[in-house]
């Protein structure tokens, strides 16, 4: 297939440091790609030179001709006094304008409207302002248009941006972080639209669900290396595995090679000098393309370490009992009443802006309910990791900040670890220990501000948003360290991988103060949830005490087999899906080609993305008709 974008040669640099080196890739035409690293890997500079937003040591970037290309970075900055409808249509596209003329047309009488519908068809901007509505009502924003975007959070001002880059839909999505600020629903919503669109697409994220729904192709940057694999997440897992095998095999045979080179080193007459020598520097060589790839296997082995002495606790620990709070007219919690128990593991999940965070604080007892009682046992001691973390005194080093909560550490068995140790065991090694606070990374500072809540001994941990700016390496540390932790465990995250992994229990917060429990992790709710999303068929009845009519709501129930109708209808399912399949495949091979001119490249595009609709829908109904077979 044809590619749209060319990179070869890329070389970053830094003072004293190479980011990455010689990169080469190209992605196809309707590709769907990832790149992935660790958090100090520069992945955001690189996506920036790609999109012409910065520049490298080295580089040649070539794009398809005429392809359009749009760079989403992970924080966009907008002009605070402009209103939400004003930054969508900031880019001053001519089908807006064409459509804003042809309605100024119709309403005041002035102007050419032949002209001005000609305008328009030539321009497709029928189908831009059908896609402005889709956009609009996929990401809901139809509440603040008119908002400013001073008086907008994070996660909107995050889906306006999203909006921007979909209405104008480039030929070339590069996105840095799209979910991030996000809430669960959102997040689901764009994944869904970004794996039916026939744009390609370059970003960056650390949500593997993001990762394995959507993307066809992965790029790792890894030690100034790139390496790409074809495939979405969990391919991509098992051939980078198959890699490290290999790579394991490799050091193995090189230190055999070495052991071998040394002894004849030694064993080498004077007489033969010069031999010696050539065999003394290829010795070396060996040397370090082993202690390079020793050093890449200890990076890849970290895991957290640490088995703290804490209270024993059992039964019910925290008790919630007719609890309601609201802020002004927001309802937080509607009379909730909740027993938490010893070793219970509960994600809060689902939109922002609906109270979790207050949840928490009412749980910690920094905020009172409005009605009736927290009950909390003696013998649970409560610590909250938050979102805005603590200041750090950034004048002390890291083993000073440690030392101010406890200079020895009391772990299982009576047995008791220095500072110092306690640090190694949370992947400080002696040398970042006695760096400045001032000069650790976001991640080492979320590590050292959990060290110093768990130098606390809590029984009761209360986690808020702990994945945020997290790579996917550290969020697997995190998720081994959480696993081994014995006690009560609460988290709050949009991270559906991390909450699937680390929960085993549900707390789903709707609006108006309900709160729904769901006794098993995300993937069970989500899957639960969508199956019982069965057709409702409306009736009208006419009540015997009164003339009103009164509209009835009869979900249909499963029926354990299929009527000869639902027969036919599978069948039809079936051949229609064949049908598309091979349509799709006919448009894949035509937009393969060089030849095609801009036009036709946009009217198969239109064609496709329907065809991929259409298909989506029909082998939606053909599963749900499978599973009754």
């Amino acid at each position: 297939m044809a590619t749209i974008l060319e990179v070869r040669n890329i070389t970053i640099k830094a003072p004293h440091k190479i980011l990455c080196n010689k990169i080469d890739f190209s992605l196809n035409w309707w590709s769907k790609t990832a790149l992935v690293a660790k958090n100090w890997a520069w992945k955001s500079s690189l996506l920036q030179v790609i999109a012409w937003k910065n520049e490298a040591f080295d580089w040649t970037i070539k794009f398809a001709p005429q392809a359009e290309m749009w760079y989403l970075s992970q924080d966009e900055k907008f002009d605070e006094e402009s209103s939400v409808i004003d930054i969508l249509f900031l880019h001053n596209s001519p089908e807006w304008h064409a459509i804003k003329a042809y309605e100024h047309a119709l309403s005041t009488g002035n102007g050419n409207i032949e002209s001005l519908v000609q305008r328009i068809e030539d321009l497709w901007a029928w189908d831009y302002e059908s896609r402005v509505n889709i956009v609009i009502n996929k990401l809901k924003l139809h509440e603040i248009l008119d908002r400013k975007i001073k008086k907008c959070s994070w996660g909107e001002i995050k889906r306006v941006a999203l909006a921007r880059i979909l209405i104008d839909d480039p030929d070339l999505l590069i996105l840095d972080e799209p979910t991030n600020h996000l809430d669960i629903e959102m997040i689901e919503r764009l994944e869904i639209y970004l794996k039916r669109t026939t744009r390609t697409l370059l970003l960056v994220t650390h949500d593997r669900y993001f990762l394995e729904r959507v993307c066809d192709q992965i790029l790792e940057l890894d030690q100034w290396e790139l390496y790409i694999y074809p495939g979405n997440y969990s391919k991509f897992l098992e051939l980078r595995q198959k890699r490290e095998d290999d790579e394991a095999i490799q050091r193995h045979q090189l230190k055999q090679v070495l052991r071998k080179e040394l002894e004849r080193i030694k064993k080498a007459p004077r007489a033969r000098e010069n031999k010696s020598s050539f065999r003394t520097k290829a010795y070396y060589k060996i040397e370090d393309k082993y202690k390079s790839l020793k050093k890449v296997e200890k990076t890849k082995n970290q895991s957290i370490e640490i088995d703290l002495q804490q209270r024993r606790i059992w039964g019910k620990i925290l008790r919630l009992h007719n609890i309601s709070k609201s802020f002004w007219d927001k309802k937080i919690v509607d009379t909730y009443n909740y027993d938490f128990r010893a070793g219970e593991r509960v994600a809060l999940i689902w939109k922002n802006g609906v109270g979790k965070s207050s949840f928490i604080q009412l749980l910690m007892g920094t905020t009172l309910p409005d009605s009736w009682e927290i009950r909390r046992w003696e013998t649970i001691k409560m610590a909250l990791y938050e979102q805005k973390q603590k200041i750090l005194d950034e004048s002390k080093t890291v083993l000073q900040l440690v030392k101010d909560k406890a200079e020895y550490i009391t772990i299982w068995k009576w047995q008791k670890i220095s500072a110092s140790q306690l640090l190694e065991r949370f992947l400080f090694n002696p040398k970042q220990q006695h760096q400045k606070a001032y000069t650790l990374s976001g991640w080492e500072r979320r590590r050292l501000h959990l060290l110093q809540i768990l130098i606390t001994n809590p029984n009761f941990l209360i986690l808020d948003e702990p994945t945020n700016d997290l790579d996917i390496h550290t969020l697997q540390v995190l998720e081994d360290f959480l696993l081994s932790y014995k006690w009560c465990l609460i988290i709050v995250s949009h991270d559906r991988f991390f909450v699937d992994k680390v929960v085993d229990h549900l707390l789903i917060f709707e609006w108006e103060g309900i709160i729904t429990e769901f006794p098993w992790n995300y993937s069970d709710w989500s899957f639960t949830n969508k199956k019982n999303q069965t057709p409702v068929v409306e009736t009208k009845e006419k009540s015997s005490s009164t003339n009103n009519e009164e509209v009835i709501s009869l979900h249909i129930q499963k029926k354990k087999s299929l009527t000869n109708k639902e027969r036919e209808q599978y069948k039809m399912l079936s051949s229609e899906i064949e049908r598309l399949e091979r349509r799709k495949e006919e448009i894949n091979l035509e937009l393969s080609s060089w030849n095609l001119q801009h036009e036709s490249i946009k009217k198969l595009s239109s064609e496709l993305a329907k065809v991929v609709e259409k298909l989506q829908e029909y082998e939606d109904s053909w599963f749900l008709l499978e599973e009754r077979l």
